[in-house]
């Protein structure tokens, strides 16, 4: 058996990170609510780091107080990947 990380990331934990940092403050209802439950928790088994990326860049377009360089972007994912809930498992190989 071979053992699989798994990340899934809460709309509670991205909206209170984004609540600590300020960001998110130039998105409409409708932007925020595609965030929160688009980009995170609709019906994914898992955030990949693509997903994450996806959801800094996102960040970053509605936020007034970030610059779109890659070290934000970075910035950005390290603390979204921050506040993800981690765990593994043991996965069968085939």
């Amino acid at each position: 058996m071979k053992i699989k990380e798994v990340r899934l990331l809460s709309p509670v934990a991205l909206r209170n990170l984004c609540i600590r940092n300020n960001w998110y403050t130039c998105g409409s209802n409708t932007e925020y609510s595609h965030l929160l439950l688009d980009l995170t928790y609709n019906g994914r088994a898992h955030m990949t780091t693509d997903d994450i990326e996806a959801v800094a860049r996102d960040i970053i377009m509605h936020s007034s107080n970030i610059d779109e360089d890659e070290q934000d972007v970075l910035s950005i994912m390290w603390s979204v990947n921050e506040v993800c809930n981690t765990t593994f498992h043991y996965e069968d190989e085939e």
